[in-house]
């Protein structure tokens, strides 16, 4: 009964909506497929340390940066269909050129080719569904979250099948899933005749990027995520050589990784009960979010001699992350309009930033100083992350829109 309860619950949405989600999560599949990999792959195939690999994904990450930032400022430039399918067909082309590269310092240079692309499509990606489904972004946003996690369990797993076989073979299928998107993408998405139309009605603004003097609205948000990437890395870097060290199978630091699939899919009516009471609005989620994040990490200093506080930590942590990833594309398309794709490019810029260095902080604490000294840092690092997201609830309260603003607002 459950079951079709959930099936008739989808039909109250768009059904190109639905289309475009079930795409991205086999494209996000198929991502999964090579980026768990990455490191084997560098070492095994290229004869590479594993500090030389750490280094590409550093790279790759920092090229990101600058692709998340050129895609939110090239979305009106080109229009969402161009950027998009543009993008995620040059990085299916940078994917299966990787099967040809032997040359370590080429592979470095598609590497951060491919970090570039996927920064590109980002912002742009979530612009259109903000944009085009306006009245079920809200929804369409956690539904999109949780079927690209999903996905991304689906093609770790897949990936690891297939690097049994062959690693090659792991970039050919990742490659080709992603070409088979764009072309996808390309069809779906409104011919250029229909967009130059919704350009002259006014649905789609082409103009100049924003400027980055209105701080109120990005600059403590960003830097919130930031802090919150910093801390999520734990559960990557620090982890797993921890439990190793203390004696565990490496299957029960894989459990975890489970536990965070079945807490976002099963999770949702906590979710549904948070926003309902605690969490009501955008701002209020953001803060809860971290308030969750910092008890995890709480447990996790006070009992970490424990295993069972490592589910908890897990647990607690993800219903943070299930509040906070669907938030910030929300807050974004629903605060600041035609402007979003700028500002979705600012903010992702501002988390790769987190995503680049919290593996790199992590690692060289837990090396020098041990877990204790990494779980102090990143449960003070939390603490931030509340006090930043608290400081962007107040300062955008206090924010004034202009007459022409809040004209942008109620069209988008």
């Amino acid at each position: 009964m459950n079951i079709l309860n959930k099936m008739n619950m989808f039909k109250a949405y768009p059904k190109d909506a639905l289309v475009f989600i079930l795409a991205s999560f086999i494209n996000s599949s198929g991502k999964a497929l090579m980026w768990p990999l990455i490191t084997l792959y560098v070492s095994s195939e290229l004869g590479k340390s594993y500090g030389e690999a750490g280094m590409v994904i550093l790279l790759q990450s920092l090229f990101g940066i600058f692709g998340e930032i050129i895609g939110g400022m090239l979305y009106y430039r080109l229009g969402p269909r161009k950027l998009i399918v543009g993008s995620t067909l040059a990085s299916g082309i940078a994917i299966l050129s990787i099967v040809f590269i032997e040359n370590w310092y080429l592979y470095i240079v598609m590497m951060c080719a491919l970090g570039m692309m996927n920064g590109i499509t980002m912002p742009g990606v979530h612009s259109y569904i903000g944009f085009r489904w306006k009245e079920f972004r809200k929804r369409l946003f956690n539904i999109v979250y949780v079927c690209n996690n999903l996905g991304l369990a689906f093609g770790a797993a897949a990936g690891g099948l297939l690097a049994a076989i062959s690693f090659q073979l792991t970039y050919v299928v990742t490659g080709v899933i992603t070409i088979i998107f764009a072309c996808f993408l390309f069809t779906f998405m409104k011919s250029e005749a229909e967009e130059t139309k919704q350009v002259n009605t006014g649905k789609i603004l082409r103009h100049d990027a924003p400027l980055l003097k209105d701080y109120k609205v990005y600059l403590f948000l960003s830097i919130g995520a930031s802090f919150y990437w910093i801390t999520f890395n734990f559960w990557g870097t620090g982890v797993g050589p921890y439990l190793v060290e203390q004696g565990y199978e490496i299957s029960l630091y894989s459990f975890l990784w489970t536990i965070n699939g079945i807490v976002i899919l099963a999770g949702q009516p906590i979710l549904i009960f948070l926003k309902r009471t605690i969490a009501k609005s955008i701002n209020a989620q953001l803060i809860t979010a971290a308030i969750f994040c910092t008890i995890g990490y709480t447990f996790l200093l006070l009992f970490h001699d424990h295993y069972n506080f490592f589910l908890l930590g897990m647990i607690v942590c993800t219903l943070g992350e299930m509040l906070i990833l669907p938030a910030i594309p929300l807050y974004f398309s629903e605060t600041t309009g035609r402007d979003a794709p700028f500002y979705l490019g600012v903010s992702g810029g501002f988390a790769n930033i987190g995503r680049m260095f919290g593996p790199l902080i992590i690692g060289n604490l837990y090396d020098f100083f041990g877990i204790v000294s990494v779980l102090v840092c990143i449960s003070g690092v939390s603490i931030l992350t509340i006090i930043f997201f608290s400081l962007h609830a107040i300062n955008y309260k206090s924010r004034t829109l202009s007459r022409n603003e809040r004209k942008y607002l109620e069209m988008y």
